[in-house]
């Protein structure tokens, strides 16, 4: 899967804006039970992270690189022959390094984020 992420904040005289590209491995198990499947499984992967920022200030880009790891849940439901349904979500966790702006050290911390998707397929 490879996928991207776009957000941005305003306020005490700073505007952000980061940007996340991520691509990511998985493997899960389904259990087809009655009416729907559903399936857990764990993925991996790697992140890439850029940070820009406007302020009156000194504030320049970040770039850095990111450990991804997402167990994921999804249940699906077959409304026809080949087209189903269906909801995940999965608790990505990235490892990435992090500085500290008052001291300038660097340590390697995680973050924590909920992804939630919905939609529909079509089996081959």
């Amino acid at each position: 899967r490879l996928g991207g992420c776009w957000s941005g904040f305003s306020g005490g005289g700073l505007d952000a804006t980061t940007e996340a590209w991520d691509l990511e491995v998985g493997a899960t198990h389904a259990w087809d039970l009655r009416g729907v499947s559903v399936e857990v499984g764990m993925t991996v992967g790697g992140a890439l992270l850029r940070q820009t920022f406007r302020t009156a200030g000194v504030a320049p880009a970040r770039t850095s690189v990111a450990l991804q790891l997402s167990p994921v849940a999804a249940v699906s439901h077959d409304v026809g022959p080949r087209a189903y349904l269906f909801v995940s979500a999965a608790a990505a966790t990235y490892l990435f390094r992090l500085e500290d702006s008052a001291d300038g050290t660097t340590s390697v911390k995680p973050s924590f984020a909920m992804r939630f998707a919905a939609g529909c397929g079509w089996r081959l």
